[in-house]
């Protein structure tokens, strides 16, 4: 019961009013099964991407990065997109054969993003890997 003179309050369990997490306009949230579906980095904005394998994108997915599995075919663009959207990329060995070497030595090169090419463990390093060309350089063995 309110006051004389003072306007009733308004339930907070009206029907009419909005829910702001479910407001018209919100993105919805994207299952992980999707997310490889739609162009690769299309519209995302991430501090780390990963571009490989499904076992290890969902490893880095889970650790927060925006971890792609596109097709062999699709790494070149998928890698373009990448440099453009995010801090750190990280590309397996297998898919990094995939990306014109001279494209892939111009990206390591670069400060930002900073480019890794993370190795595979049941093969040798890439020739591009930069801990590989020292190595070759000092004369030292890497195996």
């Amino acid at each position: 019961m309110s006051a004389p003179g003072r306007p009733k309050r308004e339930s907070l369990a009206r029907s009419d009013k909005v829910n702001p997490m479910s407001a018209p306009g919100r993105p919805k949230h994207e299952s992980l099964a999707q997310s490889d579906k739609v162009s690769p980095m299309s519209e995302v904005r991430s501090a780390v991407a990963y571009i490989g394998e499904a076992a290890e994108a969902a490893g880095f997915r889970l650790a927060g990065a925006h971890a792609l599995a596109p097709a062999m075919e699709d790494v070149p663009a998928a890698f373009a997109q990448a440099l453009a959207s995010s801090q750190v990329v990280i590309v397996s060995a297998r898919c990094a054969t995939q990306i014109a070497p001279a494209r892939l030595e111009a990206a390591l090169a670069l400060a930002r993003p900073l480019v890794l090419i993370a190795p595979a463990t049941d093969e040798p390093p890439h020739p591009l890997d930069p801990a590989t060309r020292v190595a070759r350089q000092l004369g030292l063995d890497m195996q």
